[in-house]
Order: structure tokens, then sequence, then C-alpha cells
């Protein structure tokens, strides 16, 4: 209605309803029909209420009562939106369509149960309103959903724990099993939101209380998995299955022993549940618990008989996750239960290298107090040691060698964790074997050293320097060379010079020949390095000032800077 003349009948409308002046609004009512249809809806978009009888007289001289505005809500869904009872009656008694719905396939009822609006709802049901009506699964419904996918009438209620219209919906037909696009039911529902008494209701009404959503989740799962006691018992009462299981093959239990649910747990448990039932990867309850690091569960399980050494599908164990996570007051709690401390699993790892690969040392110290082999071999033949060298954990490498792993140990390829260390670049990982005594020439199966493996980057021009200050062997440069097929020959060969210059200048210094002597002679009696420079500085056999230190230490800089320096102007 754009012209001047409808917009003048639209204002003498709205001015004589004001009035009430019966006689001049027939005379109005007359003009503007013809020229308006949804003159109903218009009024109320408006803010204004007309009567029954006003209603009436428009329907019979052609307003359309059904009328849709631009988002096809018709004056009836607009009105239940707002809670207005008495437009909403209205409406009704002079024929509204009450299962009208807008462009989101929405109806009043629908909406009412969505925002709650009680008696609404008993209005739209006691003129006939479909209680089954769901959301369109289209995509602007998603407007209207919430975390539970809601669908039905039903569910809406439920979610606000309105007891009264839930037992109204299921008294008029409302279908108690009806299921969510997720495959979840209200009882579901009321389950996760802890509404017990909504939960009876919908027994009482016959829901299934073992039904399983789209994922394999029961009622009872749902109930255990928020730590909701009371329900679960509600639940118990009417027969739940406590060995269900969903998709995954997890029950009730493990869901509990995830979480700190103790309370949940022992109720489950009271009622004679397997604690042993295993899901489709092989974990038990007490895998799930010791991977959450939740030692009071953990503690109870063990205490009802659950295997402390239950094997899952990749062959874990229970103290392999909880090494794995760090968790060392787990670590303990299985301990003293009777763990397998070295057990192994498909791969031939133990517990110990879980924890030494992820830096976890106080996992590490947990194991080693309940006598972890330290120098336990993977089917790789890779020690805990090896496992950490090639992951960079320093950490984890201080504490193994300060608690007696043999820094020299070979794998199936004859590797040693310095060769891991070096190929990888890890400079602080290099220095801290090294200095563990750790062989600076071993060799593996593929005649490969640490030096002769170092990677073409700045870490590995600095380790090769240390290296070969320390005596570290590469036949001519040769490996140093290949890092860069780039360099010319005649650059190269000046190179070659400079560092055959430089390690003569060692050779005949004597300080360090007396270094060498004494880093060689560690080597031979398996001690540590480090162990024996500082038990001579402490006994006063070397003097304890901090340049003798570095230098004695191979930790000069000016050592190592002036092969860095040949190096970096070679490449």
């Amino acid at each position: 209605m754009a012209d001047n003349s409808n917009q003048f009948e639209e204002d003498l409308f709205l001015e004589t309803l004001v009035e009430k002046d019966e006689r001049k609004l027939a005379l109005v009512l007359q003009r503007i029909s013809q020229c308006r249809k949804d003159i109903i809806l218009w009024a109320f978009e408006k803010g204004v209420h007309m009567t029954t009888k006003t209603m009436k007289i428009l329907k019979e001289i052609g307003a359309d009562i059904n009328a849709k505005n631009t988002f096809g809500n018709t004056a009836l869904i607009l009105a239940t939106l707002e809670n207005k009872i008495d437009i909403v009656r209205r409406l009704l008694n002079i024929g509204a369509e009450v299962d009208a719905c807008n462009s989101l396939e929405n109806t009043a009822l629908v909406l009412a149960a969505k925002n709650n609006h009680s008696e609404c709802i008993s209005l739209l049901i006691e003129h006939g309103a479909d209680v089954n009506r769901k959301y369109s699964n289209r995509k602007p419904c998603a407007l209207f959903l919430d975390e539970h996918n809601i669908t039905f009438p039903l569910m809406l209620v439920v979610k606000h724990n309105n007891l009264e219209s839930t037992r109204l919906l299921l008294a008029n037909g409302a279908a108690v099993n009806a299921k969510d696009n997720l495959g979840k039911t209200a009882l579901m529902i009321a389950a996760e939101l802890n509404h017990v008494e909504c939960m009876r209701v919908l027994i009482d009404y016959s829901a299934c209380v073992n039904e399983k959503d789209k994922y394999g989740t029961t009622a009872f799962m749902i109930d255990v998995a928020h730590g909701h006691t009371e329900t679960a018992k509600v639940l118990i009462e009417y027969n739940a299955d406590l060995e269900a299981t969903d998709a995954e093959g997890r029950t009730a239990l493990m869901f509990a022993a995830t979480d700190d649910l103790v309370e949940c747990l022992e109720v489950i448990i009271d009622q004679g549940a397997n604690v042993d039932t295993k899901d489709n990867s092989g974990k038990t309850a007490l895998v799930y618990a010791a991977e959450r690091n939740q030692v009071k569960n953990i503690r109870r399980l063990l205490d009802h008989g659950a295997d402390v050494n239950v094997v899952v599908d990749c062959g874990m164990t229970a103290i392999m996750f909880a090494a794995d996570g760090n968790h060392y007051e787990s670590i303990n709690e299985l301990g003293k239960h009777g763990a397998d401390i070295n057990a192994k699993d498909d791969d031939g790892k133990t517990a110990l290298m879980f924890a030494a690969q992820n830096n976890h040392v106080e996992s590490i110290n947990a194991l080693m107090h309940q006598s972890a082999k330290i120098d336990a071999k993977d089917n790789s033949g890779n020690t805990a040691l090896m496992l950490a060298a090639q992951n960079d954990k320093v950490k984890s490498i201080h504490v193994l060698i300060a608690r007696g792993a043999d820094v020299n140990a070979r794998n199936g390829d004859d590797d040693a964790a310095l060769i891991f260390a070096a190929d990888q670049g890890f400079e602080e990982c290099v220095y801290t074997l090294v200095d563990s005594g750790a062989d600076i020439n071993a060799t593996n199966d593929y005649n490969q050293t640490p030096i002769t493996c170092l990677p073409d980057s700045s870490s590995g021009y600095k380790i090769y320097a240390m290296l070969t200050i320390m005596g570290a062997k590469d036949v001519n440069y040769e490996h140093l060379m290949s890092l860069k097929y780039t360099v010319g020959d005649d650059k190269k060969n000046r190179t070659k010079a400079k560092l055959n210059e430089l390690k003569t200048k060692h050779m005949f210094g004597l300080k360090y020949q007396a270094r060498q002597c004494l880093y060689q002679t560690c080597l031979k009696n398996k001690r540590v390095y480090r162990n024996a420079i500082e038990s001579l500085m402490k006994d006063g056999t070397l003097p304890g000032n901090p340049t003798f230190e570095r230098f004695v230490m191979f930790k000069m800089s000016s050592d190592i800077s002036e092969i860095e320096t040949i190096i970096t102007d070679t490449f």
C-alpha cells in the first residue's frame, strides 16, 4: 500500500479502532478490506489489538486471517511468540489455522514449546494443534536449534523442565519415543539436564529406557557421563541396561571411570556391572581411568577386582597409558596393585619408553622407583634413551643417564642414541650425551657415525665443530664437503687446509693434549666424562674456575667458533 490514498485508509482505520466508534469503524472496514487482505496481521504488527468482533467482521468481508508476512509468520504465530494469550484465543476462536507454518516450517505450537509458553501450548492443543510437528531440517532452521538439536514440542518442554506441558503433550498423543536428528529422545534430554521429575513422567508414558541415539548412547550413559547420580538411580529402578554399549563399545562404567565421577562409578559397580568389559579397541574402565589420571577411580576398580594388567588391542596396558600422559600418581597406584612395570606393547615398548619419548620426568622417576628396566629394548632394539634422543627430550636424557642408562647401547641397526640426536641436529641432546660418555665415533650398520650423519644446518655445523674438537673422525672431511655440492673444489681444498692447520695446533698444544687424554681415559673406563671432571674439580685435582671448566668440557666458545667460522666462510 505504497500510494497516499492507501496510507490515508490505514491511518483512518487505526484512528477509528482507537476511538472505538463502531458505526464509523464499519464504514472504514468496508473501504479498507477492498485494498488489503492482510489487515489483521498488519494491525497486529502495528501494535493494535482488535476485538473478536472486529476480527470477525474483517474476516466476513474478505480479510485473510492466515495472511503471512515476509518471514511467513501469521498473526497467530506472532501472538504466540509474544505470549499474547487473549489474542491467541481470539484468533483461534475465529478460525485461525492452528498448524500454519512460517518460512522455517515452524508452527505456533513448536514456537510456544520452544519459548516455554505453557498457556499458549494448552490453547493450541485444545484447538487441535499437531503435537508431533517437528522442525524442518532445512538449513535456516538451524537458527532455532540449540545444542540438543531438539525437533519436537515434547523435547522442547522437557528441556525447560515444564512438567505441566510435558503431561499435556503426552496426554494428547505426543510420541514419547520420537527421535531428533541425532537420534535423541525426550528421555535422553531429561537425563542430560538432570530433570528427574520429567524423566519419571516420560517413563510413566512408556518411554523406552534403553533406547539408543545415532551414536549408540543410552539415557543411562548420558546420565553417568554428566555425573547425574540421582537420575541414574531412577533409570536403574526402571531396569536400565548397565552393560549396554555405544558405537565405540563403551559402557556407562567407562564413562564414569573417565572423569571424577566416583559416586556414579560406585553405584554402577554396586549394581553388579562387569569391571573388565572391553570396548571396541580393547580398553576397560581401568584403562580409561589411567588414561585420564583418575586415581580414585583406579583404586575403586582395582578394589573390585579389575585386571591391573589388562591388554588393549595394540598391546598397551593401563600403566603405559598413564606413562604416556605423565600421570605419575596413577603409575604409583597401579604399581601398588601389581601392575607389570616392564610389560611391552605390540611394538615392544614399555611404560618407561612412553614416558621417555614424551619428556615425562616425573613418570620416569615413578617407574624407576618401581624397578623399571632402564635398558629394555623395543622390537627395533631401541631403548628409552634412544627414543628420548630421537624426540629431542633432553630432560628425559638427563634423568635416564643419572639413573644408569647405557649411553652407548645399540639397536638392531647398530644405531646409538648419539647417532639419532646428531642425525636430527639436536644440539643439546648431543652435548648431553657426549658429556655423559657417548662414543663420538660409534658406527652403525650403514657405516654412519654421529659426525657423518649431521644435517646441513647451523645446528649441524655447531655439532660438527664440537665433535671435531673432541676427536670425531671425518676422513678427509668427506661428510662435511658432501653437505654442499655447489661449492667448488678450490674452496673445499682451502677449507680442508684451514681445518688441518687448526687440528695441528690442537694436537701439539699441551692443554689440548691434556684435555683429550682426560676424555679418552673416561671413555675407556666407561666413566661419565661430566661426572669425572666435576669430581676432579671438587677434590681440587683440577682447577675449579669457570673458564677452565668450559675448556675442559669442550665448551669454550673460541674453540668451537674457530671451526664454525671456517665452515661458514665456505658454505
